[in-house]
């Protein structure tokens, strides 16, 4: 796996666990911030989707100004009644390096630290399915559903990943584990299923 790609991996693994506790603290109704639908764009628009009402733009603390230098960019989308919160993050690939529209080898690297943190950040995790989805503009987009525990919360956790030219994207949902329909609405959303 290239290094870059690890440091990805490793940033959006401390959003996700620390984002937990953004939609814990989340759970008392917004102030005057708007919670219209939003519209999302990564990778130039290959891949763009609209969040529904009552999401919440966070901004990443743990995006330091080093990774924002080196071109990082990161938002997290809450909803506070839902207790779910998506966080999307794009980062530029390792210097030199282009992945393909649909770079199976890129994305598996990806995923495949992904999968390692997360099985050292949650309590009992476990893969439920991972899936490859090649968009209709021939993004390819792979998705991994798992689930876990952090804290006292049993958590789902949906993990998309792609890629295009000079740029991954990682965008993690996660919601209650007892919200399992509002959750995978919102995957098949997303992706455009």
């Amino acid at each position: 796996m290239r290094s870059f790609s690890r440091k990805l991996v490793m940033l959006c693994l401390v959003f996700s666990v620390q984002g937990v506790a953004a939609v814990q603290a989340a759970t008392e109704p917004p102030t005057s911030e708007a919670s219209t639908p939003q519209r999302i764009s990564v990778l130039a628009g290959k891949l763009s989707y609209t969040l529904p009402q009552g999401y919440v733009e966070r901004e990443l603390p743990e995006l330091d100004a080093k990774a924002r230098a080196q071109g990082v960019t990161g938002t997290m989308y809450v909803n506070a009644a839902q207790k779910r919160m998506v966080v999307v993050t794009e980062t530029p690939v390792a210097e030199g390096s282009i992945a393909g529209d649909n770079d199976e080898e890129f994305l598996l690297g990806l995923a495949n630290g992904t999968i390692s943190k997360h099985e050292s950040g949650y309590k009992d995790f476990r893969i439920l399915r991972d899936k490859e989805v090649v968009k209709k503009n021939g993004l390819g987009i792979l998705e991994i559903d798992a689930y876990g525990t952090l804290g006292n919360d049993q958590l789902l956790n949906t993990t998309l990943l792609a890629a295009s030219g000079t740029t991954a994207a990682y965008i993690h949902l996660i919601s209650p584990r007892d919200t399992r329909k509002t959750h995978i609405a919102l995957i098949k959303a997303i992706i455009g299923e």
